[in-house]
């Protein structure tokens, strides 16, 4: 599996994938502060995230992933604005697999950004990183972000049960996949 050192940015349909840098870690806080409500419902991190320093101490990790080729992080942008954050969270290089996660600005919604972005990985994935498969595990009932694999052309696997905790209880996560031979 080939991992470039220097991560370029990606474009497609006026969606910018840039790669996440230390410097982004005050807009991002930001833009997870303004959804603060919104992403809490889905996304188990959310509530832990307080001040600056825990998206700057995120960001370092992230790039620490990066460093050891086990993940790859970008900010998403369009309309000149910074909208949200994808990513491969996990890269397994022996079975060449990764798990894409996501989240977008809430107003940004329903434009096909989200989408868009997924695409752009999804191929970054399959044409320069080598990979084989793709995952994503949505929580359920997360309808807008379980739409997105679907549009892909991901294929649902399964239903993990009580699969993560999220706030005050557990969760189900569905997952799905997509090979690079689809």
């Amino acid at each position: 599996m080939a991992f470039p050192t220097a991560i370029p940015t990606l474009n497609e349909n006026g969606v910018t994938l840039s790669p996440l840098t230390q410097s982004d870690s005050e807009s991002l806080f930001h833009l997870v502060v303004k959804n603060r409500m919104h992403l809490r419902i889905w996304l188990n991190w959310v509530d832990e995230t307080n001040a600056p320093e825990h998206t700057a101490e995120f960001v370092q990790k992230a790039l620490l992933q990066h460093s050891q080729q086990t993940g790859l992080y970008f900010t998403i942008w369009a309309e000149n604005k910074m909208l949200g954050l994808i990513s491969f969270n996990w890269i397994d290089k022996r079975n060449k697999k990764a798990i894409i996660g996501y989240w977008i600005d809430e107003e940004h919604q329903g434009k096909g950004y989200t989408t868009t972005a997924c695409r752009i990985l999804i191929k970054y994935g399959f044409e320069t990183l080598s990979l084989h498969r793709i995952e994503v595990a949505v929580a359920k009932g997360n309808e807008k972000s379980i739409a997105i694999p679907l549009k892909l052309g991901f294929t649902k696997e399964a239903t993990l049960r009580d699969a993560e905790w999220i706030n005050d209880h557990f969760t189900d996560l569905e997952l799905f996949s997509i090979l690079a031979s689809t």
